[in-house]
């Protein structure tokens, strides 16, 4: 606060004033004034007078294309859905950071009138340059653009996550991913809830589950998979379920792979 030039501390009282006069009601609007005020860029030098604190760009593609030294360009796809658009990430090239998410101008989903693989990089990088731009830009969507906050969120799982409270409690704690890999495999009491079979447990295509009732296969089909689309993994589960597990309990109806007990109800 000390630090304050006139031009700020002009700013926090009138934001201040503001609070007053319009009443607590809008006491929220104001902290995130002054936060911004005292926190943000308002009344500081920016790095440059016109582009503020902008990114640099990735090149200078006049008179021809001259990559930025500081940054390399990587094609390749999106996740952010299950679409896969191309994009092209800029990446600071000393702290190994992704400075900026765009379109893959070589994508025919990020790019109306898609560059043929043929066309070198310059050329094509090029064709999104200056007037030609308008016509010949690649973009991403806002779901795109924005996997950075995603990449670089501090609630970001990295490690597997265990329950260790009651279902809906909220109560988790990091595994390893040897940990999990034992658990799912042998099973146990895994939950403070009672015995879990593991994979080993109920791998068995050759005994009926039930002898009285057939058509509910082997003890394998206990295990069911499930999925969100056929796009890329779907392939991956179908031939561990199918092929090497012997589960014919494989669908695409929800984001879960589960261990789940087929069969009849047990009598009570």
């Amino acid at each position: 606060m000390a630090n304050l030039t006139r031009r700020q501390w002009l700013k926090v009282g009138l934001a201040v004033g503001g609070m007053v006069t319009f009443g607590l009601s809008y006491r929220d609007v104001a902290k995130r004034a002054i936060d911004g005020l005292l926190d943000g860029t308002s009344g500081k030098i920016t790095r440059d007078r016109i582009f503020a604190n902008a990114l640099i760009p990735e090149a200078n593609a006049r008179p021809h294309w001259q990559q930025n030294p500081q940054q390399v360009i990587s094609m390749t796809q999106c996740f952010g859905c299950w679409t896969q658009c191309g994009v092209r990430v800029r990446v600071d090239t000393e702290q190994g950071k992704v400075l900026r998410i765009a379109g893959n101008p070589y994508h025919p989903l990020s790019h109306e009138h898609h560059i043929d693989a043929s066309v070198p990089f310059t050329t094509a990088m090029e064709q999104l340059a200056g007037e030609s731009g308008l016509d010949a830009r690649s973009t991403a969507c806002a779901r795109g653009a924005t996997l950075l906050e995603g990449l670089y969120s501090p609630l970001r799982i990295l490690e597997p996550m265990k329950r260790v409270g009651k279902r809906g409690e909220g109560k988790w704690q990091r595994i390893s991913f040897e940990q999990l890999i034992k658990e799912v495999v042998e099973g146990g009491d895994l939950f403070g809830e009672g015995h879990v079979d593991g994979l080993r447990a109920i791998y068995d295509p050759a005994t009926p589950l039930d002898a009285k009732h057939p058509g509910f296969g082997p003890k394998s089909n206990q295990l069911l998979v499930t999925n969100t689309s056929d796009e890329g993994r779907d392939t991956f589960l179908r031939r561990f379920a199918l092929n090497s597990f012997g589960s014919k309990k494989i669908s695409v109806l929800m984001a879960l792979t589960a261990v789940w007990p087929i069969g009849p109800v047990p009598a009570r």
